[in-house]
């Protein structure tokens, strides 16, 4: 079972075709399961460390997680606020 099928190609357990991955995830090796679970796991940590207000970084590593997952798939819309 794939948490993140729309961030996966067909082989990988995705529903359908992506184009080029991101420069991060190409820097990490490709759009598959491993990786794609890595960056969500570093968007949340980096949020969790915004929200505690605990490291100079955070900020540029939740940007920086943020767009490389959605710039994997073009469907995936960025939540405005």
């Amino acid at each position: 079972m794939n948490l993140f099928p729309s961030l996966l190609n067909p082989a990988d357990g995705g529903y359908r075709e992506l184009p080029d991955p991101p420069w991060l995830l190409q820097l990490l090796g490709r759009a598959q399961p491993t990786t794609s679970v890595a960056v969500v796991a570093v968007a949340l940590t980096a949020g969790l460390m915004l929200r505690l207000d605990s490291a100079a970084l955070a900020p540029l590593l939740a940007l920086q997680a943020y767009l490389a997952l959605i710039k994997i798939n073009p469907q995936i819309e960025a939540v405005t606020i």
